[in-house]
């Protein structure tokens, strides 16, 4: 796993760079260059700290594609990490925010058809939630969700994300 890891992600630092050029802000944290493979259980693409990120073993394909999903980890270290939200009814600021930035730094490493590939796909999944939850249920299908005693892990949606993009 280590050596799959490794020919997966070569280019932690130069991304680290895209991203700081990007926010136009130092990283103020050191050096980012740990990756931890997490248990095929970890339920998340990435999770980002100021000096690793985990990574779920689903990130490992093979092909390099994987690696600018360590972006949207990179930049919650200034939407999350610097800047952040003050209620869990503004956690779109860090989600939607950070979306934006993986994207943005997306296109400027990989083919922009591929990053607008992944927004469509992303934005019809919303659309589809949507319809699941209800167009008028304010505490699942908005940007701001109105919580009001709801369990917050439970509005933690695909709107927060996509909505900031």
């Amino acid at each position: 796993m280590i050596g799959k890891a490794l020919n997966e992600f070569p280019n932690l630092q130069a991304l680290l760079n895209t991203v700081i050029n990007f926010f136009d802000s130092p990283y103020i944290w050191g050096d980012f260059y740990r990756l931890v493979i997490m248990p095929p259980a970890y339920p998340m693409a990435q999770m980002a700290n100021p000096l690793l990120c985990y990574a779920s073993p689903t990130t490992i394909v093979g092909d390099g594609s994987s690696e600018t999903t360590i972006a949207k980890g990179m930049a919650q270290l200034w939407t999350g990490a610097q800047v952040t939200n003050n209620n869990w009814e503004d956690s779109w600021i860090v989600t939607g925010f950070s979306t934006y930035a993986e994207r943005m730094v997306a296109a400027s490493w990989e083919n922009l058809y591929d990053v607008y590939t992944e927004a469509y796909y992303q934005n019809n999944s919303m659309t589809r939630q949507a319809q699941v939850y209800g167009r008028e249920n304010k505490t699942y299908a908005t940007l701001h969700p109105v919580l009001h005693g709801a369990n917050p892990d439970l509005t933690q949606s695909i709107f927060q994300y996509e909505k900031g993009f």
